[in-house]
């Protein structure tokens, strides 16, 4: 899936590049010679940035986790906002969910060049999207503070202040308790340090901002049944 729309679906703005398209592919009983399959238009979240001149923007897909029967999360953000960063308050960082049940596969049918099934951002009439729902706020505030966390602050350098970067998503199943997972989303450090190295170690590395960040991970217990 793109993080969000193609150029020629409105992706050139954070206002009209809402509809992100998801890709399946089949592959032979070898595992290979992969041919498109599936193709779906898939709505991403919006929300209102009170510093910005045009409202609502998206927040764009960083990954996504299959659950089965056409179902997936997605963790979704803002960005430019975290430990490091000018801004430190996300307005959006969540973990949702999409479903594909009802949405119509438009493979082939829009993927010629200058082709779009959203053109400047608005979805053509007939094209049935995904389902997205709201799911798991990571920027909860009252849930942060619990473990000594923050979604912004003066401070930008803060101890327990959130990356800007939530890239991984994934489930772990909790032994004995049916339906119900560990999900884990965590964010790397970008390679914003003061101690790298690279060429194995031979040469160091420094973050030209002065930011030493480490890698973070959020384990939420979350339960997920099999679809109604």
């Amino acid at each position: 899936m793109l993080q969000s729309a193609s150029v020629n679906n409105g992706g050139l703005k954070k206002t009209t590049n809402r509809y992100t398209t998801l890709l399946k592919y089949a592959l032979d009983e070898c595992g290979r010679n992969a041919r498109l399959a599936g193709e779906w238009a898939v709505p991403l979240p919006q929300y209102v940035d009170p510093s910005a001149k045009i409202n609502p923007r998206t927040a764009a897909a960083s990954e996504i986790r299959a659950l089965g029967s056409g179902r997936f999360l997605v963790l979704s953000r803002d960005g430019g906002a975290g430990r490091g960063q000018d801004l430190t308050r996300s307005l959006y960082r969540q973990v949702d969910v999409f479903s594909l049940r009802d949405a119509t596969d438009i493979v082939g049918r829009y993927d010629d060049f200058g082709a779009a099934f959203a053109p400047g951002g608005v979805l053509r009439a007939g094209i049935v999207a995904a389902q997205y729902c709201p799911f798991l706020d990571i920027n909860n505030d009252r849930e942060l503070a619990k473990f000594g966390l923050l979604n912004g602050g003066a401070d930008n350098d803060a101890p327990g202040l959130l990356n800007e970067k939530w890239e991984g998503l994934d489930l772990v199943p909790v032994h004995g308790e049916k339906d119900m997972f560990f999900l884990l989303a965590s964010s790397d450090n970008d390679f914003i340090t003061q101690n790298g190295f690279f060429n194995f170690g031979r040469d160091t590395y420094r973050d030209a901002g002065g930011f030493g960040l480490l890698s973070q991970t959020l384990v939420f217990k979350v339960s997920i049944g099999g679809e109604k």
